[in-house]
């Protein structure tokens, strides 16, 4: 848990005077208000406080998926120091294919797109982070997403067919036995299924139309775990299969995409921005608005030199799945623009103002620099940050502390750190120990700020990307059943409760083993 001392300690920025300025301007009625000056921590903090502030549904666009996922954490971690009721922050990746091209999207986008819109359309999420291609896509109405997410209780009525039925139709893969995500089992009047960013797998038990228990079971062991109140059984696609369109067994269908980008001929009218619960005008964060609109440009570009190779006389033309620049540029005229620059590149014609901010210094395991760089900027009246990746790492930042004397307040729970927090920690101190996603971090000068990034003090090897919480296997398969002869893949072999061994398989049939 995140504590008071964390927001506490970032008034100095909070309180600055140009986003003073843009709370001001935007509560107004401002259409547009630009920021420059920041770096990359530096816009993730104001777009979280900005959206706690003003209590609207908000969008991060950035450029490109890699972008959207770098930034997205981050603003998370921003979103979660501010006291208050607020939504959640999601990310909505774009598509990874074009409707025209034979190869469908990767089940862990169309996964995550899915659980995204669903918690948008139903209030869950206050702050939604996209790439420009997937905020210029066209959606449907919020109602069409609710509508592929059940939610189901003790003595809730629902058909048993309708269940089975409801679950194939939302990307659900039918086993025998339900160990992985984006399955699911029925033997008699049980039904078993593992739902998308669930800890564990849930068990339906229906008496007639009637459900008469519901519980999480261990997918090892298929042993009843606990009986929970409500479970939320979440679409692995956008689009329900049961809405298809009419393409029949014997009709030709050159471009097979109804699954994944909705039914051929439905108009989607519905722009991101119209996708929310709220009434409120929505809050749209632009990351480094030149890119955006190059990034944009280049991807309706490449959408229509798809069409002109790909398409056939029935596929949907390129308006039919993408916003113009245009329509696009209208949308956003809906809502109240906040631009994140960098350099300040935007016009003159609307309210900006500059909060300075740049890279915090690194010290590449150099301990005694970096004391001495805290030391002096706490003796000028600076707050300094000092975040780890970790637990352990959290533990050694603390033990650097106290070897250095230099009193440090912890902005975690005792729960999340037991075991180093009585030594030293002290309320009043101005450095703040805390776990942060980012490792690069950012200097506020004007506000004598510095939030030090994880990687800052201590090296660390070229990060690759975490795994999520849970086990995605549906993208494994995928890219398994396109492998070209000649390719080769490691497997290991397993038995219950040890390890076997490794085989370098030839996707011919040839292969070595290593024991």
């Amino acid at each position: 848990m995140i504590l008071p001392a964390v927001p506490e300690r970032l008034d100095a920025v909070l309180r600055h005077p140009a986003i003073e300025r843009a709370l001001a301007a935007l509560r107004t009625g401002a259409h547009v208000f630009a920021f420059s000056g920041l770096h990359d921590v530096a816009k993730a903090l104001i777009a979280a406080y900005l959206t706690h502030e003003l209590r609207r549904p908000a969008f991060f666009v950035t450029s490109s998926n890699r972008r959207a996922e770098a930034l997205a954490e981050t603003v998370q971690f921003f979103s979660s120091i501010f006291p208050g009721k607020t939504g959640g922050v999601a990310t909505l990746p774009a598509f990874d294919t074009l409707p025209w091209e034979s190869q469908s999207p990767h089940p862990d986008i169309l996964e995550r797109r899915a659980a995204t819109l669903f918690r948008l359309a139903d209030g869950q999420i206050s702050l939604v982070v996209a790439p420009v291609a997937a905020a210029l896509w066209r959606y449907n109405d919020p109602y069409l997403y609710l509508s592929l997410a059940r939610t189901l209780n003790k003595d809730a009525e629902i058909p048993h067919q309708e269940l089975i039925g409801h679950l194939a139709s939302v990307g659900y893969t039918r086993t025998e036995m339900v160990e992985l995500p984006g399955q699911f089992a029925v033997r008699g009047g049980i039904v078993d299924f593992f739902s998308p960013e669930a800890l564990r797998p849930v068990r339906i038990e229906l008496l007639g139309e009637t459900v008469e228990s519901v519980r999480e079971f261990d997918a090892r062991t298929q042993r009843s775990i606990a009986p929970v109140v409500r479970t939320t059984l979440l679409p692995l696609t956008e689009w329900s299969a049961a809405a298809e369109g009419s393409f029949t067994a014997t009709e030709e269908a050159p471009w097979e995409t109804h699954s994944f980008f909705g039914p051929p001929g439905q108009a989607k009218q519905s722009s991101l921005f119209e996708l929310s619960e709220s009434s409120l005008r929505p809050l749209v964060f632009l990351d480094e608005p030149q890119a955006i609109k190059e990034a944009g440009t280049k991807h309706l570009a490449a959408a229509q030199e798809n069409y002109d190779r790909h398409g056939q006389a029935n596929a949907p033309e390129v308006n039919d799945f993408f916003w113009s620049e245009e329509q696009f540029a209208k949308a956003l005229e809906k809502t109240s623009v906040v631009m994140l620059e960098q350099l300040g590149l935007s016009s003159d014609s609307f309210p900006k103002a500059e909060l300075s901010s740049r890279p915090s210094a690194r010290f590449h395991g150099d301990v005694v620099a970096c004391m001495t760089e805290v030391k002096s900027q706490l003796a000028a009246g600076g707050t300094v940050f000092l975040t780890a990746a970790s637990i352990g790492e959290l533990e050694r930042l603390a033990y650097v502390s106290r070897e250095y004397e230099v009193p440090y307040v912890l902005g975690e729970s005792e729960d999340a750190a037991a075991g180093f927090t009585a030594e030293a920690a002290q309320e009043s101190a101005t450095l703040l120990l805390i776990r942060a996603p980012f490792s690069e971090g950012v200097t506020f000068p004007e506000s004598r700020l510095t939030l030090f990034g994880n990687a800052d003090l201590f090296d660390v090897t070229p990060s690759v990307e975490r795994p999520s919480k849970k086990i995605r296997t549906s993208g494994f398969f995928r890219d398994f059943a396109e492998l070209k002869p000649g390719d080769f893949v490691v497997h290991i072999d397993h038995g219950i409760g040890q390890f076997d061994g490794l085989r370098l398989i030839e996707s011919e049939g040839r292969r070595g083993e290593f024991m």
